[in-house]
């Protein structure tokens, strides 16, 4: 995953389909490690927006960025 990657939140209760917008070694809280996750902006939720792991099991790439 990077950066413009179109990602979807797979819960059959709460899809939802992000962008992501930060890699989280980019992170500007350098106090915090964040390697490993990714800064995701929800469409249908937008409060939910944030760090995610880029690995998680409910989230899938739907399409990459160019």
């Amino acid at each position: 995953m990077k950066v413009g990657d179109l990602v979807q939140w797979t819960h059959p209760e709460a899809m939802d389909f992000g962008l992501i917008l930060q890699m989280g070694e980019d992170a500007p809280e350098r106090w915090i490690n964040r390697d490993g996750e990714v800064l995701i902006a929800w469409v249908g939720i937008p409060a939910h927006s944030g760090f995610y792991p880029a690995d998680h099991k409910l989230l899938e790439l739907v399409s990459e960025s160019r």
